[in-house]
């Protein structure tokens, strides 16, 4: 409007309302200002910028197909398909992984702990509306892509991978990155990031390989809630960095196992605090003093050599208290005992004074362990029906066990071994369905529980030694227990015999019977447990013999007496077993062995030098297996790529030579890695290899062949295997050939002798027709015939 262009006052008109007054002359517009239809015009176009519909990108579109190129797994997947679009609802199915935003872009893509393998692509920053990427808890390798700085993320989640180096710079400055979590990628060796964005609420490198200390540009973390940096042992030098008190923002900070010394320095400037874990660094002093931490609820300063009492003026919020492995000494203050536990944790130090019953009186109670102290008086008479844990072993408890223990009705570990625990177990224990390990060892509880124990249907470790129970129904109780998978009844002056029942418990893992009255022979079908891994009944008038060697590779630790045969533990110190009518395949491959049950068992250790050993069968050394020098060769020849046909309960010492002969049976289900020892240890925990190694097949070829070697096993692995040149019977083309060649040479041989001798005969023939015509006229007397 010109002529208001030039009053005094006025002001000038904005060029979208100049342009409007252009198209509708005032005259028009009746008593509608040119304001009022400004203000109606930009209404329209917020709106329609609110409502409008953007479809997304074809870059978007190639960045996740390159990305489902780059992820193993994804490839063979239906996730993604270049000709459906990922949010579009009815193509939901095919998207896992992926969220949109309300414009139909990609927002957040998901893909934690599924054991992606691969890399991420450069491409994956054209998903310019990405916000949050959670990769953590796979295998991906490769560096982080340079090109998601381009992207609004919001959340990083990296952690547990392998990610190399270099990271992009910048990336941890990124303006609206709130979340960054990169734990456990120790393959990110540079020195700490220095640029940090302050917009930055949770910041967790847990167990990572930067070097140097952590930088003071970290003080910029102005809005940081939660600052996770456990077990990174040189980032701090030997104390907290002042830059990090000063963080108030603060709420939850984890700083264990960082090499921290010395008295822990004034928490107040940090008034926010929740949750605190100290743990694993060195303090030794006195409690610090965190009564200014008002709102603490979680306070974890386990194996920092905290010495003298407890504090009685912690926060009245505490709920959750970790301080095993430390120095701390007197009762548990009274005060602290009505807060409103959670968790309590507290073993291995000097405590003293009653159980603190009020802990128990907690509604919310789920774990108490106080194990390894000096606490004394009865147990505490409560009901405390949400505790799950409770362990207070090796104290000074006395007296029974009260039947309010009954109610206890979520516990599922109870120990409370090594006490001065006394009397039968209250019947209300059989209640207790949950119960999966039970820890009355070193006790005098008095038999009989048997019936007690009988109804613990979940009960997988079961403590008892030393109580000298008399219960002659025990032991069939415990073989009635479906998940039992530790038994522990040393030194309990149980008499009689194993049952039988005690072969079906196929889950068991120790069986410690030490120190009884048992007779009798011990239940053969145990050692074919594939679990087992502790046998110890010795002390005991046990007889018969005991293990099948080519079952019973995985015990650790076996004691038998004398009178109990073992085939297959040096350390049990028994004799071998007698031969048993199962015959071994080829003749004994070291002095001294002996057949039993189809395996050579090798009762002491091997040592060879400058030899040649074959084995061809199935054979068990139960000492070492040590080769001293280059000029021995071990031949060996595996017929299921799945079973070692060596096994070596000592240690081992490889040197010279590997001849491994493969059969068509090892390479005929196809498999790429041929299993050929498995052993204890490595003697003197030094690794040592073969010197060389070959391989022959019978037919066929074997193609980039390697051995494996691990703490326990030895096995062959190859790329690939070529049998064209091998028929029906193993016989190749080559060898048919000769085989065709020479038959049809000697048939050729023959038919020219038969041709000569016919000639031959002919002649002679001729030569005889006058004699023989003159016999026929009576002519030729006998002599001359």
């Amino acid at each position: 409007n010109k002529s208001d262009s030039g009053k005094k006052g006025a002001s000038a008109s904005p060029p979208c309302a100049r342009k409007i007054y252009l198209m509708f002359p005032q005259r028009s517009l009746g008593k509608m200002t040119l304001g009022h239809l400004t203000a109606l015009i930009c209404t329209a176009l917020v709106l329609q910028g609110f409502f409008s519909v953007t479809a997304i990108t074809q870059a978007e579109l190639d960045a996740l197909a390159d990305l489902k190129r780059s992820i193993g797994g994804l490839q063979a997947s239906n996730w993604f398909n270049n000709t459906a679009e990922p949010c579009r609802s009815d193509n939901s199915p095919n998207w896992n992984y992926i969220s949109c935003t309300g414009n139909q872009t990609v927002s957040k893509l998901n893909f934690p702990y599924g054991n992606w393998r691969g890399t991420l692509p450069e491409s994956i920053g054209n998903l310019t509306s990405l916000v949050e990427l959670n990769m953590g808890g796979n295998f991906l390798d490769g560096t982080i892509p340079v090109s998601l700085l381009r992207t609004p993320l919001r959340q990083l989640i990296m952690n547990t991978n392998l990610f190399r180096s270099p990271l992009p710079t910048g990336l941890f400055a990124m303006p609206t990155l709130e979340v960054l979590q990169m734990e456990l990628n120790v393959n990110i060796n540079e020195t700490w990031p220095t640029q940090w964005s302050s917009s930055l609420k949770e910041v967790r490198i847990v167990v990572s390989s930067f070097t140097g200390l952590l930088p003071t540009s970290m003080s910029n973390l102005t809005n940081i809630t939660t600052l996770d940096l456990r077990y990174n042992p040189s980032a701090m030098n030997g104390s907290i960095p002042q830059f990090i008190l000063n963080l108030s923002t603060l709420q939850n900070l984890y700083i264990s196992a960082c090499r921290i010394s010395g008295p822990l320095p004034s928490l107040c400037s940090l008034p926010n605090l929740i949750d605190v874990s100290f743990g694993q660094n060195t303090i030794n002093s006195p409690f610090p003093d965190l009564s200014c931490l008002t709102k603490l609820e979680t306070l974890s300063l386990s194996n920092v050599g905290l010495t003298g009492a407890l504090p009685s003026n912690l926060s009245t919020r505490l709920t959750t208290l970790n301080l095993d492995d430390n120095y701390l000494s007197g009762e548990f203050p009274p005060q602290l005992a009505n807060n409103s536990w959670v968790k309590v944790s507290m073993a291995r130090n000097s405590l003293s004074g009653t159980l603190p019953a009020a802990i128990f009186a907690s509604p919310n109670l789920e774990l108490f362990v106080a194990t390894s102290n000096r606490f004394n008086g009865s147990f505490p008479d409560v009901i405390a029906r949400k505790v799950t844990r409770l362990d207070i072993g090796a104290n000074n408890i006395s007296g029974p066990l009260p039947p309010s223990i009954g109610n206890w009705t979520s516990l599922q570990y109870f120990s409370v071994g090594s006490n001065f625990i006394n009397g039968t177990l209250p019947s209300t224990f059989a209640a207790l369905a949950s119960i999966a390990t039970l820890d009355l060892s070193y006790t005098n509880i008095a038999a009989p529980i048997s019936s007690t124990v009988r109804n613990l249907r979940q009960l997988r470790i079961l403590k008892l030694s030393g109580t000298r129970l008399v219960d002659p129904q025990l032991l069939e109780s415990i073989a009635s227990l479906p998940r039992i998978a530790q038994i522990s009844l040393a030194n309990c002056s149980i008499g009689g015999s194993i049952p039988t029942s005690f072969g079906t418990l196929s889950g068991l893992e120790t069986l410690d019977m030490r120190g009884n009255n048992l007779t009798g022979t011990v239940p053969l079908s145990i050692s074919s447990f594939s679990g087992l891994q502790q046998v110890l009944l010795s002390s005991n008038s046990l007889s018969g013999c005991f293990d099948q060697p080519q079952s019973i590779t995985n015990v650790a630790q076996c004691q038998l007496d004398s009178t109990v045969c073992g085939c297959s533990r040096g350390g049990c110190g028994v004799s071998v077993c007698p031969p048993s009518s199962a015959s071994c395949v080829g003749s004994e491959p070291f002095p001294s062995s002996v057949c039993y049950n189809g395996v050579w068992i090798v009762p002491n250790s091997v040592t060879i030098q400058g030899k040649n050993v074959s084995i061809t069968s199935p054979t068990l050394i139960s000492g070492d297996f040590v080769i001293l020098n280059k000029t021995s060769t071990v031949s060996i020849a595996p017929t299921d790529p799945n079973i070692a046909l060596l096994t070596v309960d000592g240690c081992v010492t490889f040197n010279g030579v590997l001849e491994i002969q493969l059969t068509s049976s090892a390479l005929a289900n196809g498999s790429r890695n041929v299993s050929l020892m498995s052993y204890g240890d490595y003697c003197d925990g030094n690794a040592t290899q073969f010197s060389s190694f070959q391989v022959i097949t019978e037919c066929g070829n074997v193609t980039s062949s390697r051995l494996e070697y691990s703490s326990r096993s030895l096995s062959l692995a190859f790329d690939g295997y070529d049998p064209s040149t091998c028929v029906a019977g193993g016989l190749t083309p080559a060898t048919i050939g000769i085989i065709v060649g020479c038959t049809l040479g000697g048939v050729l041989i023959i038919g020219i002798i038969v041709v000569i001798l016919a000639f031959q005969v002919e002649a002679v023939g001729n030569k005889l027709m006058p004699w023989r015509a003159r016999r026929k006229q009576g002519g030729l007397d006998n002599e001359e015939l």
